[in-house]
């Protein structure tokens, strides 16, 4: 319809164009998996660990997270260098001809972690495996993903994100089946 935002300070003046043609369009998320997962849990482990991302655009694959999918979700992040980890008890399976594992950039992460505190309200609580994962449950998300997008919905909120491309490294091949020597910290 032509409609122009017209911002001024100073002496610099901005002309955009305004309207829904001025702003790219929504991805098209064609879902081949997904599910409802425990919010705090899922957030809470990704910020924990997105840290150990690598921090430079030289290897891209380490600048996600690793949502590696499964009966149990494992996150991981790691920069060459330093490793960590993080297990989640409930899971996403992944479908056939769908990806094996989710890459989230730190940014998206960042953002999503900073957008789950702030909204309000408790979705609808999913299936649990047992009466105490139902009541631990604080707050649910609903994930669904293919091979480029993930979407994450909680409350009124959807949040699209371009995973990232590539295959993270076997990361559980660095993490020892068993110790030999136990410390306990009270």
């Amino acid at each position: 319809d032509g409609a122009v935002i017209e911002t001024s300070a100073g002496r610099t003046e901005i002309d955009a164009p305004a309207g829904p043609d001025a702003f790219p369009g929504m991805p098209q998320l064609t879902a081949v998996g997904g599910g409802l997962l425990d919010g705090d849990q899922l957030f809470g482990r990704m910020t924990a660990i997105a840290p150990y991302t690598f921090a430079e655009e030289g290897r891209p694959t380490l600048t996600a997270v690793c949502v590696a999918l499964g009966e149990r979700l494992r996150l991981c992040a790691a920069d060459g260098f330093r490793l960590a980890y993080a297990d989640l008890k409930a899971g996403l399976a992944p479908v056939e001809g769908g990806p094996a594992q989710l890459l989230v950039p730190r940014g998206a992460v960042d953002v999503l972690a900073k957008l789950w505190k702030q909204a309000p309200g408790l979705p609808d609580a999913p299936p649990a495996a047992s009466i105490a994962d139902a009541a631990m449950a604080r707050r649910l998300v609903r994930v669904a993903y293919d091979k480029t997008f993930a979407s994450f919905a909680f409350g009124e909120l959807t949040v699209f994100v371009r995973l990232g491309d590539g295959t993270f490294p076997n990361f559980e091949q660095l993490i020892p089946a068993s110790f030999s020597r136990t410390v306990v910290f009270h």
